[in-house]
Formats: C-alpha cells, sequence, structure tokens
C-alpha cells in the first residue's frame, strides 16, 4: 500500500515536473523571438479589443436608454409620418417617405372626434431630421441648438421643468409670436452672469424674446447634448423655418390611463377615415408608444450586437490564422531543436504540448492586452460622450478564455506538425 502511494506520489511530481519544464521551454521560445511573438498575438489584441470596447459601450447606452424611457408617460403615444421601426432597404425607406404628411388638419380632426383624447400637441422639427440653429446674444454665441416648435401643451406632454419664467400661452401660438424657451445649455452659454428672462436674443434674421428657461435635465438623457435645445411656438416655426411640405409629430396624451388603447383605437379611427383608406389596407401613419420605443431600441441594439460579433469574429479568424501561420514558421525553424529532444526522450505528446502552450500563452496575452485597451477606450468614450460605462467582470475572463480557445485552435496543426516529425530526419536538417 505505501508502495503504491509512493509511486503515484512520484508520478505526479515528475507530470507537474514535465509541465514546469514545458511551460519553461514555450516562454523562453517566445521571448527569443519578440517581434514574432508581438506580430502573432497582434490580431487577437485587435479582435479582443474590439469586442470588450464595444460591447462596453453598447451596454452602457443600453442601460441609459433603457432608465431614460422608462421614465416616460406609458399613456402618451406619438403620431408621426413613418418611425417605431427598423427599415430594412431602400425600397422601403422610400415607400415610408411616400406617406402623406401629418397635418394640423389631422391634429384638428382628433381634437374634434376623440373622445378619449385630452390633449394633442404639435411637435415641428423635433424629430428627423433635427433642425439646429446658431443663437446669438450681443457677442457671446450658442452653436447647434435644436430648434422644436411646440403648442402650449409641450409642458404637460413632455413634462420638463421650467427653471425661471414661464411657458408661452395659447395667445402666443396663435399670434406667432416670437418669444423662446431656452434650454440649460443655451441659457448657460448666454445667460450665465445675467437674468435671461425678457432679453431679445437672435437666431438668423429673427429676435426672440426670452420667456422662460428649462432646468438641466437628469444625466443620461435620451441622446447626448439633451439640454442643447430651445422651443418657439410651433406656428412661429412655421412661418419662419418649415419647408412647402414638412410632416409634423402629434402628442396625444388620453384622458386617463385607464382609457389609453381606447383613445389609440379612436386615433386609429379617425386618421384612416381622414387618409381615405380602405379597411385591407395597411396604415400610412405609425403611432409610437413608451412599449413600441423599448421595442424599437431593443432590435436596434440586438441588430448591433450581432454585427459586432461578426466583424470581431473575423478579426478573431485572422488572428488565429496569424498565429497558425507563425506557428509552422516555429516549427520550421526549430526542427532541428525537435529532433534533439525527441533523441533525447521527449514523446511526441511533451513536443505537442510545448507547441500548443506557446500558441495559448500567446493568444492569452493577447486576449489580456485586448481586454485592458478595450476597457480603456470604452472609458474614453464613455468620457468624451458623456454617458455611463458598464464594463462587467465576467467580460475579463471571458475575452482571455475565448483567446485562449483559439490559440488551442490555431496551435492544434502546427503542434501536432512538429510532434509527428522524424527525429532522425530531424537531426540531419539543416
Amino acid at each position: 500500500m505505501e508502495q503504491r502511494t509512493y509511486r503515484n506520489f512520484k508520478r505526479a511530481r515528475t507530470s507537474m515536473a514535465l509541465v514546469y519544464e514545458t511551460l519553461r521551454l514555450a516562454i523562453d521560445s517566445l521571448w527569443s523571438h519578440k517581434l514574432r511573438s508581438f506580430l502573432t498575438l497582434l490580431g487577437i489584441v485587435i479582435g479582443i479589443m474590439a469586442i470588450v470596447s464595444m460591447t462596453s459601450i453598447l451596454r452602457g447606452l443600453d442601460l441609459m436608454m433603457t432608465k431614460d424611457l422608462r421614465s416616460l408617460n406609458p399613456s402618451l403615444m406619438y403620431v408621426v409620418k413613418f418611425g417605431g421601426r427598423l427599415i430594412s432597404s431602400h425600397k422601403e425607406f422610400m415607400r415610408m417617405m411616400n406617406r402623406p404628411d401629418i397635418t394640423e388638419l389631422d391634429v384638428k380632426a382628433l381634437e374634434l372626434n376623440c373622445k378619449s383624447v385630452k390633449k394633442v400637441d404639435i411637435l415641428r422639427g423635433g424629430h428627423f431630421p433635427p433642425k439646429f440653429f446658431t443663437i446669438k446674444y450681443k457677442n457671446i454665441v450658442s452653436n447647434e441648438i435644436e430648434i422644436v416648435g411646440t403648442s402650449e401643451y409641450y409642458a404637460d406632454t413632455v413634462a420638463l421643468p421650467i427653471d425661471k419664467g414661464r411657458f408661452f400661452t395659447q395667445g402666443e401660438v396663435i399670434h406667432k409670436k416670437n418669444v423662446i424657451i431656452l434650454g440649460y445649455s443655451p441659457a448657460e452659454g448666454l445667460f450665465s452672469m445675467t437674468d435671461p428672462i425678457g432679453k431679445e436674443v437672435k437666431m438668423g434674421n429673427q429676435k426672440f424674446t426670452v420667456i422662460g428657461t428649462f432646468a438641466k435635465r437628469l444625466e443620461g438623457g435620451l441622446d447626448v447634448g439633451a439640454d442643447d435645445f430651445a422651443i418657439i411656438p410651433h406656428t412661429t416655426f412655421k412661418k419662419y423655418y418649415s419647408s412647402e411640405r414638412e410632416s409634423i409629430m402629434m402628442v396625444i396624451l388620453p384622458i386617463n390611463e385607464n382609457l389609453t388603447e381606447q383613445a389609440r383605437d379612436e386615433v386609429i379611427a379617425v386618421m384612416r377615415m381622414r387618409h381615405h383608406l380602405k379597411s385591407w389596407e395597411e396604415n400610412d401613419f405609425d403611432i409610437m408608444t413608451k412599449d413600441s420605443i423599448m421595442e424599437l431600441w431593443t432590435d436596434i441594439t440586438q441588430a448591433i450586437f450581432i454585427g459586432l460579433i461578426g466583424i470581431s469574429s473575423v478579426a478573431l479568424l485572422v488572428g488565429g490564422v496569424g498565429v497558425m501561420a507563425i506557428m509552422m514558421v516555429s516549427v520550421t525553424e526549430r526542427i532541428r531543436e525537435i529532433g534533439i529532444r525527441k533523441a533525447i526522450g521527449a514523446k511526441k505528446r511533451h513536443i505537442l504540448g510545448q507547441f500548443l502552450l506557446e500558441a495559448v500563452i500567446i493568444t492569452s496575452i493577447g486576449g489580456a492586452i485586448g481586454v485592458l485597451i478595450g476597457a480603456s477606450v470604452a472609458a474614453l468614450a464613455a468620457l468624451l460622450l458623456q454617458f455611463p460605462i458598464s464594463l462587467p467582470w465576467w467580460s475579463f475572463i471571458i475575452g482571455v478564455v475565448f483567446s485562449a480557445v483559439v490559440g488551442i485552435f490555431s496551435g492544434m496543426y502546427p503542434a501536432y506538425r512538429a510532434a509527428k516529425l522524424n527525429p532522425i530526419i530531424a537531426l540531419h536538417y539543416e
């Protein structure tokens, strides 16, 4: 019994010594060919870096958007010419563009015929494509400000708090007054040292009186630069800035949450009647809700993630082919060394293990470097674009493990070739 235990212990110690020796030889070989090792791991670094950085950025954006979308009023509906879906072809895009525009006549029809609707707000310029302007106050300029034309109901439907001043009135909307409410960014940029209320700003060739400013939005708004906006009456927007044919967006607020579905059915019925649609024809407008917007965002992130995986897989495949090619060169250069090792007792599994280990070590190092660079790129992007980064701990492990698997598959054939070499032929190789 004791003798068998001693033999098992001795065998285990010998195996550990062989593993250590194989590891030492693999590291020595890689260290003695630094340039070749660097070129070998470069493809792996790029592939893993792309996966980690883009996954982290995408996950951070997803968390930010999901949080913000959840804060939307679930009762609100947005009636648009087209939206709330992914467009997969140019033909489909042109079909959507040829839909009839949403007009103020549609707004009046909904107000008159939808008994479950409390308010219908109008948005001009607040959707694709957005309109950006430069706002001036004396010699101070605020650039790239998105201008939205809306009604007196905007405060109720969008629920943005006024910081200073007031919202515009129904009379100011009807009479197309040149009044403006500034978002936090232009208000701070133009009036950091003075009260903006009552001051005149210039936008293009028109002068506007500032009647209010919005409070700063919470971090992580629906878009980068969420405070870089200003609103004016939609009638004033139409007077100065609308093209001859421009569709509007309608924001529908039901009387209460319990009537949301009924209000939606009424809106669809009135819009279909307004657009003279037959019973078998599909809607030539879209209605977006909180749920449909969240579903659209999920579809977008999934499509981006699939594309990311495809691109990163190609990068890793190229890196894997590079590892295989370099390992084949390494085997050719070390044929005589392999012959000597076999002549003094090394078995096929020892040679196989050494070359496989070299491939795994180099790809694992590449994976670790790729993870670190990817995390740094994601952190830099989050800092520049002002959104939260999300880098789960398991991404480090997956990056290294995945690169090690690439190393195993890429190093298998060169290692097998090395292990199959005839020691006699190898010793005579020049």
